[in-house]
């Protein structure tokens, strides 16, 4: 029997909880030169900005990884280098207090 009792993880109250939006690139294949995260870290409730400048690196244990469904080629990494190889692929993760803020602020990253 359902009661509607149940809490959703979204009514759960966490504290310092952050939120992250995905940046997509608009270009199809291309390098990014320079992230210009400035803009977006001065908005209020922005908690960082991940591009491939300042992502942690990856665990050694994970450099022979191999995608099993993908093609064969080297495993995709996000906001790994500065290559962009398709149009929509991540560029850069915004983290902000609330996830409107992230969202916003993500629209607002320059990219050149």
């Amino acid at each position: 029997m359902v009661t509607g009792e149940a809490k959703h993880a979204a009514e759960y109250n966490v504290p310092n909880l952050t939120c992250g939006y995905v940046v997509s690139s608009g270009i199809a294949k291309c390098k990014i030169m320079k992230f210009d995260a400035e803009k977006p870290l001065k908005r209020e409730g922005v908690v960082h900005v991940f591009t491939h400048e300042n992502c942690p690196s990856f665990a050694w244990f994970d450099r022979s990884y191999k995608d099993e469904v993908a093609v064969p080629s080297a495993p995709f990494r996000p906001l790994y280098d500065n290559e962009v190889k398709y149009s929509g692929q991540s560029i850069a993760l915004d983290v902000a207090e609330k996830f409107e803020i992230a969202r916003y602020a993500a629209s607002h990253n320059q990219r050149t």
